[in-house]
């Protein structure tokens, strides 16, 4: 059985993109001063990703059972696909596979869109992506798409 390659989609999905073309819905409030800090935080990345590459989000509403106890919910829908959203400040590989793990414990789809400062390359990436069984990896450093890697 062939291993599902990971390459980079950077040149495709910008050749694809329709910058600043989408719409942005947010069903999801804060209850809390930190819940308020990490939806902005959200909402920001999410107009990022509308400002650079275009299409529809939305940040659903957070789900209950019936006792009252949170459901894990995606951070974004972003084209009728979920996608997890982390930052990561510093630390560098290892802490990028930490924050990966997270990610994609929290999404089914395994799709994150990381924030970073640090630096990375391609075989950093692509060895990280193995080792967390990530389906797409989507990188900002800045408000610049640095890498846009997928499993196919």
């Amino acid at each position: 059985m062939e291993t599902p390659k990971i390459s980079s989609y950077k040149a495709e999905a910008l050749r694809l993109a329709k910058p600043g073309q989408g719409e942005l819905i947010i069903n999801r409030t804060a209850k809390t001063k930190q819940d308020r800090i990490i939806l902005d935080r959200e909402i920001k990345q999410a107009e990022w990703v509308i400002d650079t590459l275009g299409g529809d989000i939305e940040l659903p509403a957070q789900k209950y059972d019936d006792v009252g106890n949170a459901i894990s919910a995606p951070d974004f829908i972003w084209n009728n696909e979920e996608w997890e959203f982390k930052i990561l400040r510093n630390g560098g590989i290892r802490r990028l596979e930490k924050v990966l793990r997270k990610g994609n414990h929290q999404s089914i789809l395994k799709n994150i869109i990381v924030d970073i400062v640090d630096s990375f390359t391609n075989k950093e990436l692509i060895q990280v992506m193995e080792w967390t069984k990530s389906n797409r990896l989507l990188l900002n450093k800045v408000g610049n798409l640095v890498e846009y890697l997928i499993r196919k």
